[in-house]
């Protein structure tokens, strides 16, 4: 007011009455807003804490999650292995049984090959024994020799 005045603007009574009381609203809404400023500061700053809070416990809960990912990942890779030592296991098994069996076979088979062919040796030499019977039964004629008495003469 005392500054209007000095650039010689006039103010009434009135007027300066209605000044003052809007300077007098003007500080108590100041300090009404001042309140309410500190206050509105206040809740952010509780509201900041409880967002670090709540950020902190979701990182720790998220950890917690990765954590038994993890351990559970780990489990089942360790079953996992189990059962693919197991299985090689039994085709190890499988594979030295069929070797097995294949070995047998096979000197089984050369046995009866042997046995096969001794028997025919024996066959044979039997039937010239029986064709010389029959030759000198029958009056001393000779029959050519078998390819199976040739063979046993040679040997």
């Amino acid at each position: 007011i005392q500054l209007k005045e000095a650039q010689g603007v006039q103010y009434t009574t009135k007027d300066a009455v209605q000044l003052e009381m809007q300077l007098a609203e003007m500080k108590a809404e100041k300090s009404v807003i001042t309140l309410q400023l500190k206050s509105l500061e206040q809740e952010k700053s509780m509201l900041e804490k409880a967002m670090e809070t709540s950020q902190k416990a979701h990182k720790e809960e998220m950890e917690i999650q990765q954590l038994q990912h993890f351990q559970t990942f780990r489990k089942y890779r360790e079953v996992f292995e189990e059962q693919k030592a197991a299985l090689e296991g039994r085709f190890r098994k499988l594979l030295e049984d069929a070797i097995q069996d294949a070995v047998f076979l096979s000197d089984r088979n050369a046995e009866l090959q042997q046995e096969n062919q001794a028997l025919k040796q024996e066959l044979a030499e039997m039937k010239d024994k029986m064709t010389i019977l029959k030759g000198a039964s029958s009056g001393g004629r000779s029959r050519p020799a078998s390819a199976a008495s040739t063979r046993s003469a040679a040997s």
